[in-house]
């Protein structure tokens, strides 16, 4: 009988892959998908529609690696799961239904169990697979446990799709930027600077390396940076709030741009500073005086501000990041640190 832990099953697909990212994360799911579910192998493939090719990002079998293994579909189990986009389960007897699969008759196996991995729009991206040289009958959380795997696998392949997608996307923007005769500032959601062409450099007298990070506070002044709030160009769901802050060693009374979403009755920011290494004065100044106000639109809140963690964390962020995906860069570049959440609840 097939040992199955459900509890050292979720455990695995947490902390055997919260750490890890690309083809770390790939390698770190299908050692670990085998082990939990007890069988000889497990992979994880991405889709080649034009060829009708299955290349595998990671591959365990046997208690070692597949490195550069690449299969057409044809006549293999993986064909039914891609063209039908459903789950297939072959307990046992596997090469009845596929007399031709000549890379499963080579290595003994019998039995499969395979998902496609699609996008949002149902696009095969890949898919997950286990396979045994025993039968692999429908036991007990074996299905949902190997389902938990397959979202947690489709999760990082879209997020790596979409940052592929933005980093093209900002490089093309980049080279159109440079060359422009206008200038050029770009700006994150706290209105911070992120990039600046060669003529605004001249027209500001100032180099993008040395105001990158910094607030347009620099450049345009306060009044003028409140103008800006509304939200973010190009993304309507990213709105801009102004949150009040008193400088922990100066005293002085400051105003910070920050892209917000609000909570229940809570005001929720986070200190992405661009993505880099060091959380933004405001958030250190919010933790020296919790007791502020922010403005949203036209309505001026009493808060307190608080740190969020656990769950309630993981929930916040992925709501920032469905309202605007480049937070996922800032995540990725803020090396040595984990951006923080904070809540701005009302007192």
């Amino acid at each position: 009988m097939r040992r199955i832990d459900e509890e050292e099953a979720l455990r695995a697909v947490v902390e055997g892959t919260a750490a890890e990212t690309g083809t770390e994360f790939y390698r770190a799911l299908v050692r670990n998908l085998a082990r939990v579910l007890d069988t000889h192998g497990a992979l994880i493939t991405e889709y080649d529609e034009g060829n009708k090719t299955l290349r595998a990002l990671a591959f365990w079998f046997g208690g070692e690696w597949r490195d550069d293994f690449e299969y057409p579909i044809i006549g293999t189990p993986c064909e039914t799961a891609i063209e039908e986009t459903r789950l297939v389960h072959i307990p046992d007897r596997i090469l009845d239904l596929y007399p031709s699969d000549n890379d499963f008759k080579g290595a003994g196996v019998v039995s499969y169990l395979g998902v496609p991995l699609l996008s949002r729009d149902r696009l095969v991206l890949g898919h997950l697979a286990v396979v045994d040289v025993r039968p692999m009958p429908a036991e007990k959380g074996l299905l949902p446990l190997f389902q938990i795997f397959a979202n947690r696998a489709v999760a990082e392949m879209r997020r790596l799709r979409l940052e592929g997608d933005l980093r093209e996307r900002q490089e093309k923007l980049g080279r159109l930027v440079d060359s422009a005769m206008d200038a050029i500032v770009e700006l994150d959601g706290e209105l911070c600077i992120t990039l600046m062409n060669a003529a605004a450099e001249k027209v500001f007298g100032e180099t993008k390396d040395r105001l990158r990070g910094q607030s347009v506070e620099r450049l345009l002044g306060t009044a003028a940076k409140g103008k800006l709030g509304g939200h973010i160009p190009g993304w309507p769901e990213a709105r801009i709030a102004l949150l009040d802050h008193v400088g922990a060693r100066t005293g002085k009374q400051r105003t910070s741009p920050v892209m917000y979403l609000e909570a229940g009755d809570s005001v929720v920011v986070m200190a992405s500073k661009a993505g880099q290494p060091t959380n933004p004065a405001w958030f250190h100044n919010l933790m020296a005086r919790p007791d502020t106000t922010v403005q949203t639109g036209p309505t001026v809140r009493q808060v307190h501000a608080r740190v969020a963690g656990g769950e309630e964390r993981i929930r916040l962020w992925s709501r920032f990041v469905e309202m605007y995906p480049g937070s996922e860069f800032y995540r990725r570049n803020a090396t040595g640190r984990e951006i923080p959440i904070v809540a701005l609840d009302p007192r």
